[in-house]
């Protein structure tokens, strides 16, 4: 498992913020995922998408928690 650590931005109250998230990933190959999710600390509340083989969907499993 490989760990990164991005600062991505999100809009809370309508504004941008940039909050460090953690990306989880094994790779098959080059840029092919095998599992990834994501992990972000908000509000001393941990949030953790689902794991998927795909970019898109832990993506939208954060959206709809943060």
């Amino acid at each position: 498992m490989i760990v990164d650590t991005l600062n991505v931005k999100y809009i809370l109250d309508g504004k941008i913020t940039v909050i460090t998230t953690k990306m989880f990933y094994e790779e098959l190959y080059e840029d092919e995922f095998q599992s990834i999710s994501f992990e972000v600390k908000l509000h001393n509340r941990l949030i953790k998408s689902k794991i998927s083989d795909s970019i898109e969907y832990p993506v939208k499993y954060l959206q709809k928690d943060v």
